[in-house]
């Protein structure tokens, strides 16, 4: 085999290569878009009441009950209210989710 045939194949194989690469990095877009959303949409929520609350809520155990969860966090309870409103208003009409609702949106 001569250098000019070795080298035209030894540059093919780049080129397929690249290709290959390209055409991985492309379908690792999407992923990496949608997690780098999610991650600034996380920065947004990360306000210091935020994470008390994020803390406390990995800190329970699992299968407490209404009266276990209200004496273990004690003062720390303060959203109550709001999350018996919340399950009130469900209660009395179920929302439906928003990509439903807007499903035959275009922009």
């Amino acid at each position: 085999m001569n250098l000019k045939l070795w080298l035209d194949t030894v540059t093919t194989a780049f080129i397929v290569v690249g290709g290959f690469l390209a055409l991985l990095q492309l379908r690792q877009t999407p992923k990496q878009r949608v997690r780098e959303s999610a991650l600034q949409m996380l920065h947004s929520f990360q306000t210091p009441e935020f994470l008390t609350a994020v803390n406390i809520v990995f800190d329970l155990r699992e299968g407490l009950t209404k009266e276990d969860l209200e004496q273990r966090l004690g003062e720390k309870l303060t959203y109550h209210w709001l999350s018996e409103q919340v399950e009130r208003r469900e209660r009395l009409s179920r929302a439906e989710p928003s990509f439903r609702q807007h499903r035959v949106w275009s922009p």
